[in-house]
C-alpha cells in the first residue's frame, strides 16, 4: 500500500523526478585524495620497481671483483686456451660431421645399388618378352622382337 500523496507532503518526500533533476543539476565529483596522488606517492615503489634489477645486477658484478670470482673466470679461460680447448670442440664438430658425411654417402651407395638391381631385373623380364634389348653402351635400348635384331 502506498502513502497518500498528502502524507509524503508533510513527511519531507521529494517526487523521484524532481530529485533525478536536483542530482544531475548540482553533481559532485568525489575523487579519493590517494587516486589523484597516486603517481606521487607510489614514486619510491616505481623506481625501485624500474631499477632494482640493474641495480642488483650491478652490486654482483661490482663483488665479483672482490670475492675471487673474476679471477677464477679468468683462469678458467686460461686453462681452456693452454689446453686446446677449442680444438677439442672443432675436432668434435669435424668428426660429427664425417660419420653423418659417411652415412648418407653409404645410403646413397646403397639406393644406387637397388637402382641398378631393379635396372637389370627390368632389363632381364623385357629379354624374356624380347620385346626391349639394352646395349649397355649408350643407355638405349631397341626395340622389336629378337628375330628382327638378329636379322
Amino acid at each position: 500500500m502506498g502513502m497518500s500523496p498528502r502524507l509524503r507532503e508533510e513527511l519531507g518526500f521529494i517526487p523521484l523526478e524532481q530529485r533525478r533533476e536536483e542530482l544531475m543539476n548540482s553533481a559532485l565529483l568525489h575523487l579519493p585524495l590517494k587516486s589523484l596522488f597516486y603517481p606521487i606517492i607510489s614514486f619510491p615503489q616505481t623506481l625501485e620497481r624500474v631499477f632494482a634489477p640493474s641495480y642488483r645486477l650491478l652490486n654482483l658484478y661490482q663483488k665479483s671483483f672482490t670475492d675471487g670470482a673474476q679471477t677464477r673466470n679468468l683462469a678458467k679461460i686460461r686453462e681452456e686456451v693452454e689446453s686446446g680447448g677449442a680444438l677439442k670442440l672443432f675436432d668434435k664438430i669435424g668428426n660429427h660431421y664425417r660419420k653423418k658425411v659417411g652415412e648418407r654417402r653409404e645410403e646413397i651407395e646403397k639406393q644406387m645399388k637397388e637402382r641398378e638391381r631393379e635396372r637389370k631385373e627390368v632389363e632381364r623380364e623385357l629379354k624374356e618378352k624380347g620385346t626391349i634389348v639394352y646395349d649397355g653402351t649408350s643407355g638405349a635400348g631397341r626395340g622389336g622382337s629378337a628375330k628382327e635384331r638378329d636379322t
